[in-house]
């Protein structure tokens, strides 16, 4: 069959609309959650977004034209956020039913049993429910000449995603977050992975990582994770002037294991340290002095550079540290403090009295440009 403009033009509206909305494919299912001045809360299935970029990490939504009726719309040109949320499995019903035109004083969240969640310092709401949850911050707002819809450019200012769903490279594994995509206006889908392919490069064939034992991440990556994970703290060496310093950290990780985050305040001598030379090392060692450490006892060097991070990768170095150092809070609540992110060049392994072994996390992770 072929279609050409006339013959689409001439389609029923209904028919029209339906094609055209599935021509794309699949497409994510996001619910998109705003609160207006007063806090009333508004959520709406929509399956316009796309990424535009990675640093900034900014997303693009396509909003149907439509003026004051649009509640998310208004809502979020007014209070410049909103929230993102991936459609899981078990929500399919209830996030199609917030596609109802209800009256701009009834919630969806109400109308369909969806819970709201509120994170510290941001105006709109989040699905408790969804997998995946995006902290967005307007950014950019056209309204297009050519159909009247609106795009909204939007920067991710904090995300929310389950613990094990993330692959070594950084990407999400949608089999654990079991988020769905959607085919034109009522169709769910299931997604299922069908291979997963090497960084395309002029010099060598398409590789399937799966199959190609060069690609896949190093036996090493998943013992030095454990270790990050069971330990509590680390030690941080700076050195200025040929003169070391050796200082005993909180961190949290990237589970792709690029990169260690530490915080400490301004003038401390570790921060004046790391801003006056950032290349640092940090130590991890769980050795307990008993016979057992012959064998088992694990000692970590991780060697990288120390740089001091803002915006929306401070959020989410805070979210992490927070979340394995809860005791942490009082610290980065104050002006005074500084989050570093240390990008790891190589990690060196000891494991007993045996040699040492060298993972480079970078080596493992193709890097991506925006």
């Amino acid at each position: 069959m072929r279609l050409d403009k006339q013959q689409i033009n001439e389609l029923p509206q209904r028919q029209r609309a339906a094609l055209v909305n599935s021509l794309s494919g699949f497409k994510p299912a996001n619910l998109i959650g705003t609160a207006d001045d007063h806090g009333h809360t508004n959520l709406a299935i929509m399956s316009s977004v796309v990424h535009l970029g990675s640093h900034p990490p900014l997303l693009a939504l396509v909003v149907r034209p439509g003026g004051e009726d649009r509640h998310t719309l208004s809502n979020l040109l007014r209070s410049g956020q909103y929230s993102i949320n991936h459609v899981g499995e078990d929500m399919v019903e209830r996030a199609h039913q917030s596609a109802a035109r209800y009256p701009s004083e009834v919630s969806e969240f109400d109308a369909t049993g969806l819970t709201p969640a509120w994170w510290p310092g941001f105006s709109a709401p989040l699905v408790s429910e969804a997998p995946v949850k995006l902290a967005m911050q307007l950014r950019e707002h056209r309204e297009l000449e050519i159909n009247g819809t609106h795009l909204v450019i939007g920067e991710v200012v904090c995300a929310e995603l389950p613990d094990d769903s993330l692959y070594e490279d950084g990407s999400l594994d949608f089999g654990v977050t079991g988020s769905v995509a959607l085919s034109g206006l009522d169709s769910y889908y299931r997604p299922a992975l069908l291979k997963r392919m090497a960084y395309a490069k002029p010099d060598l064939p398409p590789r399937v990582l799966d199959k190609d034992p060069d690609a896949l991440p190093s036996e090493l990556a998943p013992c030095i994770a454990r270790l990050l994970a069971t330990q509590v703290q680390c030690v941080l060496s700076t050195a200025v002037a040929n003169t070391s310093s050796q200082h005993l950290m909180a961190y949290a990780f990237e589970p792709a294991l690029g990169s260690v985050f530490i915080a400490s305040l301004a003038h401390t001598e570790k921060v004046q340290n790391m801003l006056a030379n950032p290349q640092v090392s940090l130590l991890w060692d769980n050795r307990t002095g008993n016979t057992g450490d012959h064998t088992e006892g694990l000692a970590l060097m991780g060697q990288g550079q120390a740089t001091p991070v803002q915006g929306w990768l401070r959020a989410r170095a805070q979210h992490l540290l927070l979340a394995r150092n809860p005791q942490l809070c009082e610290l980065l609540s104050n002006p005074a403090a500084q989050v570093f992110a240390v990008a790891i060049d190589n990690y060196r392994l000891a494991r007993g009295y045996g040699a040492v072994e060298t993972y480079h996390p970078q080596a493992h992770t193709e890097s991506l440009s925006a």
